[in-house]
């Protein structure tokens, strides 16, 4: 989904549901943490079926008003491999959990009487007003990243779809996260300081576009894409100091290919390599060592681009970022670190 509560409904029960089911779907994602797949509640959300996505595994639980403790099944295996898998959550006595046509989990019989649930079956995501009572079940309530098609409730096609602000799903997918004039908060306060390294892999759709930025009241840090180059840029308090990569065609870097950009700062010194080749470095003030912000940390755009100083590219990144390292540490992008029109997990690769 686009948004945190985007989703399908449905409103026509195909056959019984309340005492046994059979629900089944395909699914597809690179995302560990995709979300929400499949919902149905009452009103109070006292009574549900989920099944959703953490760490990879799938998890599949049940509560009823005689149960409130519920039971819940979990996928052996870790399905955000980027390939279609078919999903089937069984209840009639007992829950089973069954993926490719292996059994993932099951429960042991027991009672949990009849499901008091409505005959509203979302795909997806939740309704704003279901999150607050999912959260002590749930660890993150937030709309699937991913593709779901075939859903079929015993045995038979759901039919009548309302769709909320969910989009086609691509065939061609890979890892990364697809920036299209959104952006990604990555941090609400970031200092710099007297060393950073930043690395990343890019595969850029424009050849000009704001890759990564941090503001303090005076100084900043700024990593772009200007016509095809690479340029980055750090203000210490004494004047800008820069380093670029400027290749030899303007499309190097928007040939579909990705590319590792890596930025270093030292003190007054600034260094760039880009697949793997060293650009001379920028030396500035030596008297000036420390690159004092305290401002957001952005990734593809900014949320002021045309008003903040020091950068070139006053436009967002558009195309695809993965691998993306803060001195050495892997940042794990998050959905809510979303604004605007980013889709995390994956990228269309065509």
């Amino acid at each position: 989904g686009t948004k945190r509560f985007s989703r399908i409904e449905y409103d026509h029960a195909r056959g019984k549901f309340r005492k046994q089911f059979k629900f089944s779907f395909d699914i597809k994602t690179n995302d560990s943490s995709a979300g929400i797949i499949f919902f149905t509640s009452d009103k109070l959300t006292e009574n549900f079926i989920i099944l959703y996505m953490e760490n990879g595994h799938l998890i599949y639980k049940v509560r009823s008003s005689k149960d409130k403790v519920g039971q819940a099944l979990q996928s052996a295996n870790k399905y955000n491999d980027g390939e279609w898998h078919n999903v089937v959550l069984l209840h009639n006595q007992s829950m089973q959990l069954i993926v490719d046509d292996s059994l993932q989990d099951e429960s042991k019989p027991k009672a949990i009487g009849r499901l008091e649930v409505d005959e509203l079956f979302m795909l997806g995501g939740v309704r704003e007003d279901q999150e607050y009572g999912l959260e002590a079940d749930v660890s993150k309530v937030h709309s699937f990243n991913g593709c779901i098609k075939n859903f079929n409730m015993n045995n038979k096609p759901m039919e009548k779809p309302r769709k909320f602000d969910v989009q086609p799903c691509p065939e061609n997918l890979e890892e990364g996260n697809y920036f299209n004039t959104g952006y990604l908060l990555l941090k609400p306060r970031y200092t710099v300081g007297d060393e950073i390294d930043i690395k990343m892999d890019i595969k850029p759709r424009n050849v000009t576009g704001l890759l990564l930025t941090v503001h303090g009241k005076r100084d900043y840090l700024v990593l772009e894409m200007i016509t095809g180059g690479i340029k980055f840029t750090v203000e210490n308090g004494r004047g800008p100091i820069t380093t670029t990569f400027s290749p030899e065609r303007t499309h190097y870097l928007c040939d579909g290919h990705w590319h590792t950009i890596q930025a270093f700062k030292s003190k007054n010194v600034v260094s760039l390599s880009v697949d793997n080749k060293l650009m001379p470095s920028g030396i500035g003030d030596h008297r000036s060592k420390s690159t004092d912000t305290g401002g957001a940390l952005f990734l593809g755009s900014h949320r002021v681009i045309n008003k903040v100083r020091g950068i070139t590219a006053r436009v967002p990144f558009i195309g695809c970022i993965k691998n993306i390292q803060i001195n050495s540490d892997p940042v794990i992008v998050a959905q809510s670190m979303r604004r605007g029109d980013v889709t995390v997990g994956q990228c269309p690769t065509n």
